[in-house]
This record gives C-alpha cells, structure tokens and sequence, in this order.
C-alpha cells in the first residue's frame, strides 16, 4: 500500500521517525495483522527493493516482517508477556493497531533503536526502527536476523516495565538474539566484550555511552537458560519487574536469585560454575563443562601469571580473577595475608594444550596457609570469584606456589616504625585497571 507524508500526518508523522520528505512510503503487513513495516521506496531512505522471489512484493522489507513475526510468536512461547498494544493507551500511530516497524536511513552509526511512544505506571507501548538497508553488514539479511528480535525483546521488556538498568535491558535483548539465530555472531562477539573484562561486577557496566560490556551481560543469561531453560527468562522479568516498580534501584541479582531458588537452585551456586565455565572457553575449551558454543568465545586473560605469585587482586561481588601457575611439581600452597573467605576459589590444571581440566582442590580465601596437595607439573589456573552481594571489595594479598617459596609470604617479619613507618600494602594494578573511568574507552554499541 502507498502511502504518501500528507496522508499520515494524523497518525505518526514520518518526519519524526527518520524520513525525510522526499521519501516515498509504502507498507507491508503481516497475514495476522500482528506487524506493519514502513519502508522507502524512493528517497533517502530508500531501502532494497529487490524481489528475486516474485511475489510482488519487495524482499527485504517482507524479510523484516518474517523477522519481527517469527520474534513475537518465539517469544510468547516461551510464555512471555507481548508488546503492549497502542489500543491500550487509546493511540494508533502507524495507521493500524499493529506493530511498527520502521526502516529509515540511521546516519548516526546506530542500525535499530525501540521507542517507547506511551507509557504509564508500569508499562510502556511503543515502536520499532531498523536500518533501511544494513549497508554496514556483510549481508544485510543478517542485520534484520540480529537487529529485529534483539529491539523487539527491548518492547518485551517495557511490557514488563518503564525501566530497567542498562546491563539487564541490553543483555537480556542480546540473549534474545540467540534465541532467535542460535549461533548469532553478534551474541558472540558481545559474550566477548564481557570475558575481556571479567574481574568487573557484571551488573556495573562503565559509565558513559552504552558500552559493549553491558551488551556482554548476555552471556550470564544464556548460562541461566542453559543451566535451566529459556522460560527461566520469564520468571525473571516477571518478578524483576515487582522489584524494579517498587524501587528503580533494585538489586536485580537478587531477583535473579529468588528465581533460581523457585526452580531449587542458587544465585551462588550459579555464579560460581558461570566463572569456571568462563575459564573454559576458547583455547582452554574440552576439557571440563561449559557452553556449547565454548570453542568460538575467546578465553579471558589471567590478571597474573608466572611460576610464583605474590599478588594482591581485588575482588568484587559478581566479579572473577582469574591467576595462571607454572608449577614445577611437588606440593603446592596458598597463603592469603588477612582473611577474605567470601572468595571462592577452585585450582584447575590444563593439560599440555592449556585446556582447562576438572578442578583439583576447591575452598575460600582464608588467612594463612592452605596447602592444595603434591602436584604434578604443569600450568594451573586459581579462579577467584565473590558469588554473593558483598558491602566493599576484598583486597587481599596472597602467594600462590611451591610450597617452600609460599612459607617464605607466611614468615615474612611484621613492619615496625624502624621499617620507615609505610603501611606495607601492595596494590595490584591488574585488579584495579577497571575503576579508572574506562567508559571512555568502551565500544559504542550500534544499537539502543
């Protein structure tokens, strides 16, 4: 159907969306009337208009239709609750009570964006904008497959509520892209984004532009769903949505936790295999438990490394360290200096190829000496990881090694004023890089 910018003007003016004047409209709606795609045929804005499959009608836009459709039926099977209808608010902007979706020139770099229109107290309808021709990808198709389910999920979500912390709201539309196109490029390049900085509590992203580490919270998720199954993300947002209506500041993994412990699980537990299976991904995959798809993420960097350590990592809730061992064989010993036992640890070996095998002594950063056992040579890995909400972080100094170089950290004489009167602490920089404001140097996401 053609449909000129004088004709709209009592429903949502093009002009706001991204068209320009000269641009000649026509839609496309689905066989249910559940989505309407607005697209340029002519003008800046003018999308691809090929139509191999002679149908009559242009490819690309019925693609973003199939696209948009298919989300919302995958969506409401896993039981989620559907776009808020603009019927509900008494509006219909597009010009029916589908839908929108909208596919104009984005020149700011972005390729999709969700639009809340209309909201209340607790929910929001709105509509959807997709690139006009995802010039940007290597196959435009691609785009749609990627950029669709992952802003219609962003509509999900206001149907829950108005609000939610940008690491939830992007990670959780970023799994929905997985669920869509099970091995989505995106989502793996995103999962990367966090593993690259894995020591940072997953739910404080970098201040500033939306960074790609807020995207990467994806890969928490699709553990959870992994762990349980996809409807897990619906009991999520279920009661995510009576936490955060109730105060805009909720600690979301503590909603997360009550989920987990409806279906007999933990937040603790939970995040604790997430951490090893991060250990175990790309290089390091084969060896122990993790993602199906372990082999195409790329293996977090150990904060340490070398054939003895005497290190002071600084631990934060929902945040994991990871320290690399060359161990010459023999016994082996852990000393912490004060006591930091809300730190999980778990001492894994990797085989001559460093994949990572199962754990060989698991515990907490307790003050004082732990010996971990008589070890063959080889490379091992200590994960580090505060699975549970703590008031500050835990910084605390701690030798990892042969045992005889260890009991040289325990026996280590206190300083006295004849020392010149300094503290004596250490500060890893390692475990620090990320509290400088690094948001400056975050990837910008090309979504919203």
């Amino acid at each position: 159907m053609l449909v000129t910018l004088a004709l709209v003007a009592s429903a949502r003016p093009y002009s706001t969306i991204g068209f320009e004047t000269d641009d000649l409209i026509e839609t496309l709606d689905s066989e249910t009337g559940a989505v309407r795609v607005h697209f340029s045929v002519e003008g800046p804005s003018a999308t691809w208009i090929q139509d191999d499959d002679a149908d009559g009608e242009p490819d690309f836009p019925m693609h973003a239709l199939v696209v948009a459709e298919e989300s919302l039926i995958l969506y409401g099977l896993l039981g989620l609750e559907p776009l808020v209808p603009e019927a509900d608010f008494g509006v219909e902007h597009g010009g029916s009570a589908a839908i929108d979706v909208y596919m104009p020139e984005f020149i700011q770099g972005a390729d999709g964006s969700w639009r809340s229109d209309v909201c209340d107290d607790e929910r929001c309808t709105g509509h959807l904008l997709v690139d006009h021709r995802f010039s940007n990808w290597a196959d435009p198709d691609d785009g749609l497959d990627t950029v669709v389910p992952h802003e219609l999920f962003h509509g999900i979500q206001a149907a829950y509520s108005p609000d939610w912390p940008v690491w939830f709201s992007e990670g959780t539309a970023t799994w929905a892209e997985r669920q869509y196109i099970d091995d989505s490029f995106d989502f793996m390049g995103f999962a990367g984004a966090y593993l690259d900085d894995v020591s940072r509590p997953i739910d404080r992203p970098p201040a500033g532009p939306v960074p790609s580490f807020a995207y990467g919270a994806c890969l928490f998720f699709d553990f959870l769903t992994l762990r349980h199954d996809a409807t897990l993300m619906t009991e999520i947002l279920e009661l995510g949505s009576i936490d955060v209506l109730a105060d805009p500041d909720a600690d979301l993994m503590a909603t997360i936790d009550a989920a987990l412990q409806a279906r007999s699980d933990t937040l603790e537990a939970a995040w604790v295999d997430f951490a090893r299976w991060n250990l175990a991904v790309g290089n390091r995959a084969g060896g122990v438990e993790s993602y199906p798809y372990a082999e195409r993420l790329g293996a977090p960097q150990p904060e340490e490394r070398g054939a003895f350590l005497d290190v002071d990592p600084r631990y934060f809730a929902y945040g994991t360290i990871y320290l690399r061992l060359a161990h010459e064989g023999g016994p082996m010993a852990l000393w912490a200096e004060d006591d930091g036992s809300a730190v999980h640890l778990d001492l894994f070996p990797a085989d001559g190829t460093e994949d990572i095998q199962p754990s060989v002594w698991t515990g907490t950063l307790d003050a004082g000496t732990q010996e971990l056992g008589d070890l063959p040579a080889g490379t091992y890995f200590l994960l580090g990881t505060v699975p549970t909400r703590v008031d500050q972080s835990i910084n605390v100094r701690l030798c990892l090694g042969a045992s005889a170089d260890v009991a040289g950290c325990a026996e280590e004489p206190e300083p006295t004023d004849e020392d010149g009167g300094g503290c004596g602490c250490r500060t890893s920089p390692s475990g620090l890089g990320w509290a400088v404001p690094i948001g400056l140097l975050g990837l910008v996401s090309r979504r919203r």
